[in-house]
C-alpha cells in the first residue's frame, strides 16, 4: 500500500470493532473495494493525520473479502474514538503494492498498461519479465459473449518423443503439436581411453579419465548425431562364426559320445541277456 493523501471522507476508523475503512476517495479513480489487496495478516500499517487519536501504526489481524477494511490485531489496538477523517491524512505500510488497474467508462484499461514481475527461485536465482495488460478489459454487470480468438494452445498430453540431429529431444502431443522439450548434452574426457567399460555398452568416469565436460554436439565438433539410424555393429563376424562353428562341432562331437555310450549299453546287455 502506498502512501496516500486526500481530503473528505477518505477514511472511516471504528476503534470499538478495530476497524479501518478506506473510503472512495482515498485512491482518485479507484473504489475502496481492493485497497488492501496485497497486505496479508502480520503486516504493519501506519496513519497519520487523524485528529480522533488513531495515529500510530498497528498490526493487521484481518482483511476483509473485498480488501477496503483492515481489523487490526488487539495487541495494537485502536485507542481514539470513531471518526470519519474529513482533513488531509496520510496512510501507509511497509509493503509496496503496486498501483490499481484504472479502467475508463468503456471497459478498456487506461493505466498501468504493462507491469513488471520479478521472479525469485529456490536456489537464490532471479529473473525478471514485463506483462502486457495492454489488451485487458473489465465490464461492471452482465455481459453476452459474441466471438473470441485463441492465441495460445489448450493441455495436451505427451504422445511420443523423437530427436534431431542438434540433440534435441522433441515432444510430439496428441493435438499435433511439437515442441523441444530438452537437449542432451555429450561427455567429453581428456582421455577416453581411461574410461572403465561396463555392461550395456557404457563406460563410467575414473581418474584416469579426467573429469567430464558437458557440450552440445551441434556446438563442439567432437561428434555427430544421427537420429533414426540404425547402429552399426562393432563385433567381428569372422571370430563369431569360427566361434559358433567351434560350439558347434563341439555339440556334435558331445552327442556322438552319448550315442556311442548308448549303443555299447545295449550290446553289453543283449550279451549278458
Amino acid at each position: 500500500l502506498s502512501t496516500g493523501t486526500g481530503t473528505g471522507g477518505i477514511l472511516t476508523i471504528t476503534p470499538s470493532a478495530r476497524q479501518i475503512t478506506i473510503n472512495s476517495e482515498f485512491i482518485p479513480a479507484a473504489s475502496k473495494a481492493g485497497s488492501f489487496l496485497g497486505l496479508k495478516v502480520g503486516d504493519s500499517i501506519t496513519v497519520a493525520g487523524a485528529t480522533g487519536g488513531n495515529n500510530g501504526t498497528f498490526t493487521i489481524a484481518a482483511i476483509s473479502a473485498d480488501a477496503g477494511t483492515i481489523t487490526v490485531d488487539p495487541s495494537t489496538p485502536l485507542l481514539g474514538g470513531p471518526e470519519t477523517v474529513t482533513t488531509a491524512a496520510t496512510l501507509s505500510s511497509t509493503r509496496v503494492v503496486g498501483a490499481p488497474l484504472i479502467f475508463t467508462a468503456s471497459g478498456q484499461l487506461a493505466s498501468p498498461t504493462s507491469t513488471t514481475v520479478n521472479l525469485t527461485w529456490s536456489d537464490g536465482a532471479t529473473n525478471a519479465f514485463t506483462l502486457d495488460l495492454s489488451k485487458m478489459s473489465q465490464l461492471n454487470g452482465a455481459f453476452t459473449l459474441f466471438n473470441f480468438s485463441q492465441d495460445g494452445l489448450s493441455a495436451s498430453n505427451l504422445r511420443n518423443v523423437s530427436f534431431d540431429f542438434a540433440g534435441h529431444v522433441i515432444g510430439n502431443f496428441e493435438d499435433g503439436s511439437s515442441r523441444k522439450i530438452y537437449k542432451i548434452p555429450l561427455a567429453a574426457f581428456g582421455n577416453p581411453n581411461g574410461l572403465e567399460a561396463r555392461n550395456g555398452n557404457t563406460f563410467a568416469e575414473t581418474p584416469s579419465s579426467g573429469t567430464k565436460r558437458s557440450v552440445f554436439a551441434d556446438v563442439s565438433g567432437i561428434a555427430t548425431l544421427l537420429p533414426n539410424a540404425v547402429e552399426l555393429s562393432n563385433v567381428d563376424l569372422a571370430s563369431q562364426f569360427t566361434l559358433m562353428i567351434q560350439v558347434q562341432q563341439a555339440y556334435n562331437s558331445s552327442a556322438t559320445v552319448f550315442k556311442t555310450v548308448d549303443e555299447m549299453t545295449i550290446v553289453a546287455r543283449d550279451l549278458k541277456a
